[in-house]
């Protein structure tokens, strides 16, 4: 048993030693051998002013000759002087061929001011054509300080057998390199070239927050048209609170509409009691409610019906705190939504609870509400539970208009 480890070990450092041989041939050639390393540093072979370096990953499959196990995939890599990419080429081992075959491969271009990335052009591989297929290709300008100015990226139309236009946009930087606009190009296929589409414009202040944007669009006529744009609002007061925070909309004359707003309101000792909130199409408020020791007992929000023209309850959230102020219970949680297209109010969901009075916080009834219809709860359900907390009843009632009243569901 002893000879035959010594002959399997013997045997694989026999193989080891051909793939070293193969790997270091590949300064001119890729081998399209498998080797038995499971390292994906790879080997590096110097020619000219460029290197090439082949990195084999960590996936393995078995050959057909049995035991041997081989990289599932392989990397040639190119790189010129300065030790950047020039060209990638990754293959896949084909167990049927019993060689490497190529599967994907990316040529780079490289800026001469910056060495930044200038274009990259992606081929996949076509066994058929038994050739390299264009798949897309991008594009990156930069300008002296490094900032990409242009971007573009193609795709290879197999129709039309050409590269394609599918994105195009270019950027300007103020002199501390913030944006401060981008334009977005689209591709005619009548001209086979870029057009000019849509242009955002963003104004900033001395620290480079963005006050107000604006948004353009390409006419026929040649010229830029302002279609949209927004500014923040914000007022505090002599304490430095927000009592206003909000957006302005442009519209396409020029002039600015409230967009949405929310105003709020303190009491005497700083605590918010009040956030009203608006918008072009909606507004609501929320109220607040504090006890002695400042935590929020109660919470009600309601929104503005434009119809009946009051305000409509939408969610309600009240909390009380134990005999010994240690407990915060919640004693009631209901919300609602207003449906605008039927001018009515609609429930989602309604919880009450009770508890006992003993500084545990345990809760000694819930009653939960369910099946909205006419404008109310149609069916709650009551649970009972002891001073351990355990269920000892569970009732369901129905509301009876006939009755006006609850009924206990048999």
């Amino acid at each position: 048993m002893k000879k035959r480890n010594f002959l399997f070990v013997v045997c694989l450092f026999g193989l080891a030693a051909c793939a070293s041989k193969n790997a270091s041939s590949a300064k001119k050639k890729s081998t399209s051998n498998p080797v038995t390393s499971n390292s994906n540093s790879g080997n590096k072979t110097k020619s000219g002013s460029t290197y090439r370096k082949t990195a084999y990953g960590n996936n393995f499959i078995t050959l057909k000759n049995g035991g041997f196990k081989a990289d599932l995939w392989k990397t040639d890599t190119i790189y010129n002087e300065e030790g950047k990419e020039i060209l990638v080429i990754t293959y896949r081992w084909s167990d049927e061929q019993e060689k490497y075959i190529p599967s994907y491969k990316q040529e780079f271009g490289y800026n001469d001011e910056t060495s930044d990335t200038s274009f990259s052009i992606s081929y996949n591989w076509n066994a058929e054509l038994n050739d390299w297929v264009n798949s897309y290709k991008t594009v990156n300008k930069y300008d002296s300080n490094g900032n990409s100015i242009c971007y573009e990226r193609y795709w290879f139309d197999s129709t039309l057998n050409k590269l394609v236009g599918e994105e195009k946009t270019e950027y300007e930087f103020d002199e501390n390199g913030r944006e401060i606009a981008n334009i977005g190009y689209s591709w005619s296929t009548v001209t086979d070239s870029w057009s000019k589409n849509r242009k955002y414009q963003y104004i900033r202040d001395e620290v480079g927050k963005v006050i107000e944007s604006r948004d353009y669009s390409w006419s026929t006529e040649g010229s830029w048209i302002i279609t949209g744009g927004s500014k923040p609002v914000k007022e505090v007061d002599d304490r430095g609170r927000p009592i206003k925070e909000g957006y302005m909309k442009l519209l396409p004359n020029g002039e600015w509409e409230l967009n949405s707003m929310t105003e709020y309101t303190y009491d005497n000792e700083n605590y918010l009691i009040l956030k009203k909130y608006e918008s072009s199409t909606s507004k609501g408020k929320t109220e607040l409610v504090y006890n002695t020791n400042k935590n929020v007992t109660s919470r009600t929000t309601s929104e503005w019906n434009l119809c009946g023209n009051k305000w409509e309850l939408t969610k309600r959230y009240h909390e009380e705190l134990s005999s010994d102020g240690f407990y915060r219970l919640s004693v009631l949680d209901e919300e609602y939504y207003w449906d605008s297209q039927n001018d009515c109010l609609v429930g989602i969901r309604k919880e009450e609870k009770e508890f006992y009075d003993d500084n545990k916080g345990t809760r000694k009834s819930v009653t939960s509400y369910s099946s909205w219809n006419n404008n109310k709860w149609n069916t709650k359900t009551v649970s009972n539970y002891d001073t351990n907390g355990s269920l000892t009843s569970a009732k369901q009632y129905t509301w009876s208009d006939t009755d006006n009243d609850w009924i206990e569901s048999l």
